[in-house]
């Protein structure tokens, strides 16, 4: 962890430790912050807190055990390092805190610790202070910790006026009488909202996982890719988010790995509108996307499903959690699989195109696949729109989603006999 031993942060968490279990104890008075801590939680959905059984339930992909999935392997390092890191505090310091006479044995547990870290990381704010002593410390503010989340475009709504010394909190948008207020907590993705917060944010759109694609033993002497990826070292990783966009460098680096030599310039129009290449690199990460969705235990819409049910399921809060998790993951997923359909429709649109310009009479068959894609179109937007808008209660997909993808594979299949 980048925390450095009794860290501001450290401190606070012991200082609400001693005012929460100990004070009373040592000086015969109860804590003036005993009111605030009985509205605070005592029990987490945080990654640091799921049990074996619910992390298995975030489904990794590829993975034998959660610790080795391929998409979700930094929040699930983090967790590991904030365990050890807890331990390792409590074991380096806990011994002369407790000889200080101020904790007992029973008070300064890891399970106590780790409560208190997670009241501190999830309800303390981060703000620029003008005193340079407190400049990083947390700040806990009653009331103020109690605003539920949202995502806005600045990234977050509040700050400290150093003028008059005083936290302000500023709406980012019109609120009507009755409407809940909400704040941000900062642009926070699902892995961190999860690992830190211990929620999910159904819609949220700064939702991505990493894909990383390496290179080939035989790619490595190849002197276009190399001087690629040496002016673009990032380009074997790219985010998929929920658009089912993909960075411009990555695909580039995968239209190199599908061209043969020798290829014109990445810079130049021949490169960047080659539909045969689109095509390859478009039907190349379909297979990748198609893997990870295939070895998912649940589809998207088995989960939609569990998740509606869950007061017959009884499911804990801890499990829906995971699951609403677990639907966001595959929500980029689908999304993605769905946007590289729609690449390949193009490719192969402009490659008939290109066909037809050089006949000298239409075909009726190119008018009928005309025809054929353009009703491809209609299936395609219609289900993009009701992927992105899931979390409607009244929405049921599952039929339309298969009788969607029976249709799309015939499509594609027409297409491409030109």
């Amino acid at each position: 962890m980048a925390e450095k031993a009794l860290s501001p942060r450290i401190t606070t968490v012991l200082f609400i430790i001693y005012e929460m279990f100990e004070k009373e104890r040592v000086e015969g008075v109860p804590s003036i912050f005993k009111s605030f801590f009985d509205t605070l939680p005592k029990s987490f959905s945080t990654l640091t807190d799921l049990s074996e059984d619910e992390m298995r339930e975030l489904q990794c992909p590829g993975a034998t055990k959660p610790g080795d999935c391929p998409l979700l392997r930094s929040a699930l390092n983090r967790r590991s390092l904030l365990r050890k890191y807890t331990k390792d505090i409590l074991d380096k310091f806990g011994p002369i805190l407790i000889d200080s006479g101020n904790f007992s044995p029973d008070t300064l547990t890891f399970k106590n610790f780790t409560m208190v870290l997670n009241i501190v990381n999830s309800r303390a704010f981060q703000v620029d202070r003008t005193s340079e002593e407190n400049k990083h410390a947390p700040i806990l503010l009653p009331f103020a910790d109690m605003i539920n989340h949202h995502n806005i475009a600045t990234g977050t709504n509040y700050r400290y006026n150093g003028n008059i010394d005083c936290f302000e909190i500023y709406a980012d948008q019109k609120y009507l009488s009755g409407e809940e207020v909400f704040i941000s907590y900062g642009q926070n993705n699902i892995q961190k909202l999860l690992r830190i917060y211990g929620f999910v944010l159904p819609d949220n759109i700064i939702t991505h996982i990493h894909l990383a694609i390496p290179l080939e033993e035989n790619e490595k002497n190849r002197t276009d890719i190399v001087e690629y990826v040496t002016k673009n070292p990032n380009a074997t990783v790219t985010n998929l988010t929920l658009p089912g966009f993909l960075d411009s460098e990555f695909i580039n680096l995968m239209k190199l790995k599908s061209c043969r030599a020798p290829c014109p310039p990445v810079d130049s129009e021949a490169f960047s509108r080659d539909p045969w290449l689109a095509w390859k690199v478009s039907n190349e990460l379909m297979k990748v996307i198609g893997q990870l969705i295939q070895k998912l235990p649940t589809t998207l819409f088995e989960d939609i499903k569990i998740l509606r049910s869950w007061k017959e399921k009884d499911l804990s809060q801890n499990m829906i959690t995971v699951i609403m998790f677990r639907l966001q993951i595959k929500r980029v997923l689908y999304m993605t699989f769905y946007r590289l359909l729609n690449r390949n429709r193009n490719a192969i649109m402009v490659s008939a195109e290109q066909h037809q310009g050089a006949s000298a009479r239409p075909h009726i068959e190119w008018r009928e696949w005309r025809n054929d894609m353009q009703l491809w179109d209609q299936y395609y937007w219609y289900n993009r729109n009701r992927i992105e808008k899931m979390w409607n209660p009244h929405m049921d997909l599952a039929g339309e989603y298969r009788s969607f993808y029976g249709h799309t594979k015939n499509s594609m299949r027409y297409g491409t006999s030109w």
